[in-house]
């Protein structure tokens, strides 16, 4: 059986999604949790490989089993053996073969912005501002990054990409209260650390520190140099994958 899981977790104590040798990641838990079970190495695909410290409430990902338990018993069994901070929402059965990644039609993130002058004592899953934000700036600047651009200046460090070309469905801005202010975007893929270099560089537009129109500029000038800084990885959770039909 190939069963589909859909997996919200908060991303803080955890170096990403993809398992590495530097501490530990969602998909080596999830591994060795369905190993234990199973009696089997076991490996689970993602949809999308988050960043160190960024959260997910809608990622997919799915596992080959032969284990004798049906697909929606999965659920509540890896939730009694894996830590709180890693949900299972949803588990059921998909066809053999298919892919989270590769079928994929577009994604959504939230990024999270705490804009006021103090600090919040219970939501740390934001980026704290303290400075005004004119958000009527912010707001002009979106549709600048809408549509099919190619998005090498919002890349960070170290990405092998075949292509750095992405197409911007929707950008908005929702005012959520009590200085919370959350920009969400939807689109056919992501480079890496995209969406926090596209929010960094709106906070400066925001703060003043660049022109409403210099969205345009970076996007043709294909330099991560021209852009504004990358945003911290609190503030950013993934909220759905899209799939065909869905």
């Amino acid at each position: 059986m190939n069963i589909r899981l859909l997996i919200e977790y908060d991303g803080a104590p955890y170096c990403g999604w993809q398992r590495q040798l530097n501490g530990p990641t969602i998909q080596a838990i999830l591994e060795d949790k369905l190993s234990e079970v199973t009696g089997k190495k076991t490996t689970v695909y993602g949809a999308s490989r988050t960043d160190s410290g960024v959260h997910a409430r809608g990622q997919v990902a799915c596992f080959d089993t032969e284990y004798p338990l049906p697909p929606e018993r999965w659920q509540r069994l890896l939730n009694f053996h894996l830590p709180y901070d890693i949900r299972i929402l949803e588990s059921r059965e998909v066809p053999l073969g298919w892919s989270p990644q590769k079928l994929a039609v577009a994604k959504e993130y939230e990024y999270v912005i705490c804009n006021r002058p103090m600090a919040s004592a219970l939501q740390k899953r934001c980026y704290f501002v303290p400075q005004k934000i004119h958000w009527g700036r912010v707001r002009e600047a979106l549709p600048q990054f809408l549509g099919t651009h190619d998005f090498r200046a919002f890349q960070g460090a170290k990405a092998e990409v075949i292509s750095t070309v992405r197409t911007i469905h929707r950008l908005d801005l929702l005012e959520q209260g009590d200085g919370f202010y959350a920009l969400r975007i939807v689109g056919d893929g992501f480079l890496k650390q995209m969406v926090r270099a596209v929010a960094g560089t709106l906070v400066e537009i925001g703060l003043g520190k660049r022109d409403i129109g210099d969205v345009e500029r970076i996007v043709r000038s294909l330099d991560r140099d021209e852009a504004g800084h990358t945003a911290p990885a609190a503030g950013l959770t993934l909220l759905r994958v899209y799939y065909p039909g869905e």
